[in-house]
Protein backbone atom coordinates (compact mmCIF):
# COMPACT_ATOMS: atom_id res chain seq x y z
CA UNK A 1 0.00 0.00 0.00
CA UNK A 2 1.09 3.66 -0.36
CA UNK A 3 -0.09 6.76 1.04
CA UNK A 4 -0.48 10.33 -0.45
CA UNK A 5 -1.82 13.53 1.07
CA UNK A 6 -3.57 16.86 -0.55
CA UNK A 7 -5.07 19.42 2.40
CA UNK A 8 -6.93 17.38 4.49
CA UNK A 9 -7.38 14.65 2.22
CA UNK A 10 -5.95 10.70 2.31
CA UNK A 11 -5.59 9.03 -0.95
CA UNK A 12 -4.56 5.27 -0.01
CA UNK A 13 -3.86 2.87 -2.58
CA UNK A 14 -4.87 -0.86 -2.17
CA UNK A 15 -4.69 -4.39 -4.14
CA UNK A 16 -8.74 -3.27 -5.83
CA UNK A 17 -7.46 0.37 -6.20
CA UNK A 18 -7.87 3.98 -4.63
CA UNK A 19 -9.93 4.86 -1.45
CA UNK A 20 -10.06 8.33 -0.40
CA UNK A 21 -10.71 9.64 3.42
CA UNK A 22 -11.40 13.19 4.80
CA UNK A 23 -8.45 13.01 7.70
CA UNK A 24 -9.82 17.02 8.47
CA UNK A 25 -10.28 15.73 11.80
CA UNK A 26 -7.77 12.78 12.48
CA UNK A 27 -9.39 11.30 15.52
CA UNK A 28 -12.17 10.39 13.25
CA UNK A 29 -11.45 9.84 9.39
CA UNK A 30 -14.59 9.77 7.21
CA UNK A 31 -14.26 7.62 4.26
CA UNK A 32 -14.79 10.01 0.54
CA UNK A 33 -14.54 6.97 -1.94
CA UNK A 34 -14.49 3.51 -1.20
CA UNK A 35 -14.44 1.80 -4.59
CA UNK A 36 -12.99 3.09 -7.07
CA UNK A 37 -11.30 -0.13 -8.46
CA UNK A 38 -8.27 0.42 -10.86
CA UNK A 39 -6.77 -2.02 -13.20
CA UNK A 40 -4.07 -4.17 -11.47
CA UNK A 41 -3.00 -4.31 -7.79
CA UNK A 42 -2.43 -0.54 -7.72
CA UNK A 43 0.95 0.04 -5.92
CA UNK A 44 1.95 3.66 -6.09
CA UNK A 45 -0.43 6.78 -5.47
CA UNK A 46 1.10 10.48 -6.29
CA UNK A 47 -1.13 13.72 -5.82
CA UNK A 48 -0.01 16.72 -8.78
CA UNK A 49 -2.86 19.39 -8.67
CA UNK A 50 -6.12 18.13 -9.08
CA UNK A 51 -4.95 14.48 -10.16
CA UNK A 52 -3.86 11.05 -8.23
CA UNK A 53 -1.33 9.43 -10.69
CA UNK A 54 -2.06 5.71 -9.46
CA UNK A 55 0.53 2.77 -11.02
CA UNK A 56 -0.51 -0.85 -10.26
CA UNK A 57 1.32 -4.25 -11.58
CA UNK A 58 1.47 -5.11 -15.13
CA UNK A 59 -1.62 -1.93 -15.52
CA UNK A 60 0.21 0.94 -16.08
CA UNK A 61 -0.73 4.61 -14.97
CA UNK A 62 -4.42 5.44 -13.94
CA UNK A 63 -5.17 9.29 -14.06
CA UNK A 64 -8.00 10.55 -11.30
CA UNK A 65 -9.50 13.59 -11.30
CA UNK A 66 -9.56 14.46 -7.44
CA UNK A 67 -10.88 17.91 -7.73
CA UNK A 68 -13.87 17.28 -5.86
CA UNK A 69 -12.39 14.56 -3.43
CA UNK A 70 -16.03 12.82 -2.35
CA UNK A 71 -16.37 12.77 -6.32
CA UNK A 72 -13.13 11.17 -7.12
CA UNK A 73 -13.27 9.37 -10.43
CA UNK A 74 -10.69 7.96 -13.30
CA UNK A 75 -10.14 10.35 -16.12
CA UNK A 76 -7.92 7.53 -17.96
CA UNK A 77 -5.41 4.34 -17.70
CA UNK A 78 -2.50 4.47 -19.92
CA UNK A 79 -1.19 0.84 -20.88
CA UNK A 80 2.74 0.43 -20.78
CA UNK A 81 2.97 1.16 -24.13
CA UNK A 82 1.11 4.40 -23.73
CA UNK A 83 3.17 5.27 -20.48
CA UNK A 84 6.47 4.84 -22.92
CA UNK A 85 4.88 6.74 -25.21
CA UNK A 86 4.16 9.54 -22.66
CA UNK A 87 7.74 9.53 -21.21
CA UNK A 88 9.20 9.99 -25.33
CA UNK A 89 6.67 12.88 -25.69
CA UNK A 90 9.69 16.38 -25.57
CA UNK A 91 9.82 18.40 -22.59
CA UNK A 92 7.85 22.01 -22.61
CA UNK A 93 11.11 23.29 -22.23
CA UNK A 94 11.85 21.36 -26.08
CA UNK A 95 8.65 22.29 -27.59
CA UNK A 96 8.53 25.97 -26.84
CA UNK A 97 11.80 26.04 -28.53
CA UNK A 98 10.63 24.09 -31.35
CA UNK A 99 7.80 26.69 -32.01
CA UNK A 100 10.49 29.01 -31.67
CA UNK A 101 12.24 28.02 -34.85
CA UNK A 102 9.63 27.71 -36.78
CA UNK A 103 8.68 31.36 -36.04
CA UNK A 104 12.07 32.29 -36.61
CA UNK A 105 12.75 30.34 -39.69
CA UNK A 106 10.15 32.33 -42.38
CA UNK A 107 11.25 35.00 -41.10
CA UNK A 108 14.83 34.92 -41.65
CA UNK A 109 13.67 34.03 -44.88
CA UNK A 110 11.89 36.81 -46.04
CA UNK A 111 14.74 38.79 -44.64
CA UNK A 112 16.60 37.11 -46.71
CA UNK A 113 14.45 37.79 -49.97
CA UNK A 114 14.22 41.38 -48.99
CA UNK A 115 17.76 42.01 -48.85
CA UNK A 116 18.86 40.13 -51.51
CA UNK A 117 17.06 42.33 -54.30
CA UNK A 118 18.71 45.73 -52.48
CA UNK A 119 22.30 43.80 -52.53
CA UNK A 120 22.31 42.99 -56.25
CA UNK A 121 21.02 46.72 -56.83
CA UNK A 122 23.87 48.04 -54.76
CA UNK A 123 26.21 45.92 -56.60
CA UNK A 124 24.94 47.19 -59.78
CA UNK A 125 25.52 50.61 -58.87
CA UNK A 126 28.90 50.10 -57.20
CA UNK A 127 29.60 48.02 -60.72
CA UNK A 128 28.52 50.83 -62.79
CA UNK A 129 30.00 53.73 -61.00
CA UNK A 130 33.38 51.71 -61.04
CA UNK A 131 33.13 51.51 -64.74
CA UNK A 132 32.63 55.51 -65.05
CA UNK A 133 35.25 56.50 -62.97
CA UNK A 134 37.70 54.58 -65.49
Amino acid sequence: QDLAFADDVLYVADVNGVQVFDVSDAAMPQALVTDLVLPGSTQTVVVAGDSVYATGLAAGLSVLDISVPEDTFEVTTLDLNGVKQLASLPSLDELRAKIVGLVQAPATKIAQVVSAPAAKVARVIQAYASKNAA
